[in-house]
């Protein structure tokens, strides 16, 4: 996608440098992992080994891109005593996350046991807070401190309660999602997409290509089932994209809102023909389907 970026843009008057279509590269390349999800839990396939292969793939997909994105940002007008420094914070940080890891599970269970209804949701958000906090002094995105947190207290013991859930649902669908669509819509232009139209159209379907095609590839070699479905499943591009789309706004690395007016279309497009595609293929596959379900007894 980043060679895409490259070149094609300029047959419709739009120049990219290559820091702005790695970004771009990277921000079309990484998948929307509450979709699958959704969709493995719909067809009753999370728990199997193909769900768990599906949802693991998506969080390293994403886990991978913002790394890549934050060392893009951080490395941009950088001397190299600046770089060595940055280097030492990387470390620092998964030095941290491994440490967190392996202590957050002997802490969920004391709280867990503190007579306050709000414990368990008070360390979540410390923890967020905390991460993203650090990640952001050492130079890499607050969004990746905040995901792998994420990632973090979904391994505790209190994170699958209806209690913890219901706050969290609560918490961010009520705020802070429909804020950060707000201000989505506020930095776009609906003429300046339908300018742009044709080529928002090609973005679309070479990103579709590209990641259902190596999906599929991928799943076939290691004779997993429901190869059309899975891949199906992975051409979201949703919060996680816009979010480094965003942020590249913000750094200055792009000075206008045509990332934006390019990335929306396919934030529609995508969305209805994964409608279809999960559709046709669950009856394709609906064999195998009905086959690797009991395995979850």
């Amino acid at each position: 996608m980043t060679l895409f970026f490259y070149f094609i843009p300029q047959y419709f008057g739009i120049k990219f440098t290559l820091i702005q279509s790695l970004v771009l590269g990277l921000a079309f390349s990484i998948v929307d992992v509450g979709l699958p999800a959704k969709i493995l839990i719909s067809k009753d396939l999370i728990n199997t080994h193909i769900g768990r292969i599906t949802v693991r793939s998506a969080i390293t997909n994403i886990l991978v891109g913002l790394f890549l994105f934050t060392l893009i940002t951080t490395t941009i007008n950088l001397n190299l005593s600046d770089i060595l420094i940055k280097i030492l914070g990387i470390v620092s940080f998964f030095v941290s996350a491994i440490i967190l890891i392996y202590s957050l599970s002997k802490i969920s269970k004391f709280i867990t046991r503190i007579p306050i209804e709000e414990a368990e949701f008070s360390l979540a958000f410390v923890l967020i807070l905390a991460l993203a906090y650090f990640t952001e002094v050492i130079g890499f995105s607050s969004i990746l401190g905040a995901f792998i947190a994420g990632v973090l207290i979904a391994k505790m013991p209190f994170s699958e309660t209806t209690s913890f859930s219901y706050k969290i649902k609560s918490l961010s669908f009520g705020l802070f999602i429909p804020l950060f669509f707000v201000w989505f819509g506020l930095e776009i232009n609906l003429a300046e997409i339908w300018k742009h139209i044709t080529l928002a159209l090609l973005i679309f379907f070479t990103y579709i290509a590209i990641r259902f095609t190596i999906t599929y590839m991928y799943l076939k070699k290691n004779k997993l089932k429901m190869p059309l479905l899975i891949s199906s499943s992975m051409l979201s591009v949703d919060v996680e994209s816009l979010v480094i789309l965003m942020i590249a706004l913000q750094l200055g690395i792009f000075i206008t809102n045509i990332p934006l007016t390019l990335f929306a279309p396919s934030v529609l497009f995508s969305t209805l023909l994964i409608v279809i595609l999960v559709s046709v293929f669950s009856k394709m596959e609906k064999h195998a389907l009905t086959k690797i379900r009991p395995q979850r007894k």
